[in-house]
């Protein structure tokens, strides 16, 4: 009996190359896509990532003019979609109002800004929580307005401004989700390391609700760097929000931007392979010029590292890319530096008492990985 897949690598299976072509493309490759995709998957059974993709899926096969059975149950996820994001949005605009009457500025970041600015509707990209960032240097002013506000930590004690990740999780009475985050990237942290994404940052409504969001380049840089990356649900979607960031903003984009901000935070080597692959399997238009420049650009030990461990699952890999994430966060505090400074993170990040647990605790996570991952299939070769 095969293994359950509890992690996936970065790059999408066959079937969901499918899915991707089917939702993103034109005419007959789109139609084509459809064909192929419609006959090898059990709707039932469908995977977490690839149901994400659904509505966008729906509204592209409708533009074709395609008719069929499978594509009026969809219709059901689309009008889900619609109710729950607008939910989230309503909740989320009262948390804006309350933070713009403290006078703290907000960003939103992920889904919200991708389903209003670049999918034309919330009805496109379903979301499991709203995202909002707060500048650094005065997170630790929000805890106290998001707790007025009616959040909950999801995790407690919660730890606030975040030390081990970007962001901190919360929930309301009507189980709404939100990732409050002090940092745009994980990758990338310090109090002075957003200062250039405010700087470029564009005003956006939400919720009746005035804020801002990254601008076009700063968005796609965002959306790779936050997909690249091993999860507990296959990769997809990091494919369709590139590709519809790209096309939305069009001329807008500034490709020089991005490969300075990519080169600025050490992720050339991501970034670059995932340009090429939106070229290759979903023919996206991307300057060459771009992608050359990234792959050209000299990369460091942790980038490389970064780029193996996130393309594929496996324990080795899951470790590699632990020790990448403790590279780069090493500039959150000094306590994580020194000949204990590894130590130290992994109490924090485990969440353990004492530098004596750390190893038991480690080695469970390891084994847990080893034990319920399988290869996830590597992106196709056209």
């Amino acid at each position: 009996m095969p293994r359950r897949t509890l992690e996936y690598g970065s790059w999408p299976g066959h079937d969901q190359v499918w899915l991707l072509r089917a939702a993103l493309l034109d005419g007959d490759e789109a139609r084509d896509a459809w064909h192929q995709w419609s006959h090898r998957v059990d709707l039932d059974a469908i995977e977490a990532g690839s149901f994400r993709l659904l509505p966008l899926l729906y509204r592209n096969m409708r533009r074709l003019g395609i008719d069929s059975p499978v594509l009026g149950r969809i219709q059901g996820v689309v009008r889900h979609t619609w109710y729950k994001n607008h939910l989230v949005v309503g909740r989320l605009a009262d948390l804006l109002r309350e933070c713009r009457a403290a006078g703290l500025p907000t960003m939103v970041l992920k889904g919200i800004p991708l389903a209003i600015r670049y999918y034309g509707a919330l009805s496109w990209r379903p979301m499991a929580d709203a995202d909002l960032l707060v500048p650094a240097r005065r997170a630790v002013e929000a805890l106290p307005i998001v707790r007025a506000a009616g959040w909950r930590s999801m995790v407690e004690p919660v730890v606030w401004p975040p030390r081990c990740t970007a962001s901190c999780a919360f929930v309301n009475d009507l189980a709404v989700e939100l990732d409050l985050h002090d940092h745009v990237l994980q990758e990338s942290v310090g109090a002075s390391a957003d200062d250039e994404f405010w700087a470029a940052a564009e005003p956006i409504e939400v919720g009746g609700e005035m804020t801002s969001a990254l601008g076009p380049a700063d968005q796609l840089l965002h959306t790779i760097a936050h997909g690249f990356r091993r999860s507990t649900v296959s990769p997809v979607r990091w494919v369709a929000d590139a590709t519809m960031v790209i096309r939305g903003a069009g001329e807008r984009l500034s490709w020089d931007r991005l490969v300075a901000q990519t080169r600025a935070r050490r992720l050339s080597r991501i970034v670059a392979r995932s340009l090429r692959y939106l070229v290759d399997t979903i023919q996206v238009p991307i300057p060459e010029t771009a992608i050359g420049a990234l792959e050209s650009t000299p990369a460091s030990m942790i980038e490389r590292v970064e780029c193996w461990a996130r393309a594929e699952p496996g324990a080795a890999r899951f470790v590699a890319e632990g020790w990448c994430d403790y590279a780069r966060a090493r500039a959150r505090t000094d306590d994580w530096l020194g000949p204990l400074g590894l130590a130290r993170y992994l109490r924090d990040r485990l969440r353990v008492p004492s530098l004596w647990r750390v190893p038991g605790a480690a080695a469970s996570v390891i084994v847990s990985t080893a034990l319920t991952s399988t290869p996830w299939a590597p992106r196709p070769r056209r």
